[in-house]
C-alpha cells in the first residue's frame, strides 16, 4: 500500500503555468492567421485588380475609349464596369473565380472583402497624379492587421 506522501501529482502553480503557455501559444497562433489571412485576400485583390486592368485596356483598343464612368456616382461606374466587360457584345474578362454582387441597378465585381471595386476612367491627373494616365482601379479592402486602411490599388497609393 503507497503513502500518501509517494503520490506523484501537479501542484496548482505548475498547472497555472502550463495554461499560461498553452494561451500565450494560442494567442501568437491566431494573430499570425489573421495576418496571413489578411495577407492572402490581398494577394487575390492584386491579381483582380490586375486582370480587371487588362480588360479594361482590351476594351479601349476595340471601342477607342474606356467603359464610361460617372464622376458623381461611383456605384454606376462598378455596374458601367461589369456591363462593359462581361455582359458586352464581346466578353473581355471571365469571371471564374471572381465575385459578383447584384444590386437594384446592376451587377458590380467585388473584392474579397466583399466590397466593389472602385473603377473611374479620367484624363483628369488632378484628381489622382499617382493614378495611371486614363485608369483609375482600386480596392478599399477594410482594416489590414495593424488596424489600419489599406488600399489595394492599380497606382502607387503612399
Amino acid at each position: 500500500m503507497m503513502k500518501p506522501c509517494d503520490r506523484f501529482s501537479f501542484t496548482l502553480v505548475e498547472v497555472l503555468v502550463v495554461i499560461s503557455v498553452i494561451v500565450m501559444l494560442a494567442g501568437m497562433t491566431v494573430g499570425v492567421s489573421r495576418y496571413a489571412a489578411f495577407a492572402g485576400k490581398a494577394n487575390r485583390a492584386k491579381a483582380e485588380i490586375a486582370a480587371i486592368q487588362l480588360a479594361v485596356e482590351n476594351f479601349k483598343l476595340d471601342n477607342g475609349e474606356f467603359p464610361p464612368t460617372d464622376a458623381d456616382d461611383v456605384a454606376k461606374n462598378g455596374v458601367s464596369l461589369y456591363t462593359n466587360l462581361v455582359e458586352g457584345t464581346k466578353t473581355y474578362i471571365e469571371l471564374k473565380r471572381m465575385q459578383v454582387s447584384g444590386a437594384e441597378d446592376g451587377k458590380f465585381i467585388i473584392d474579397p472583402w466583399g466590397q466593389p471595386y472602385v473603377y473611374n476612367a479620367s484624363t483628369n491627373e488632378e484628381a489622382n497624379p499617382n493614378a495611371p494616365a486614363g485608369v483609375c482601379l482600386y480596392s478599399t479592402a477594410g482594416q489590414g492587421p495593424d488596424k489600419t486602411n489599406s488600399w489595394i490599388a492599380n497606382f502607387p497609393t503612399n
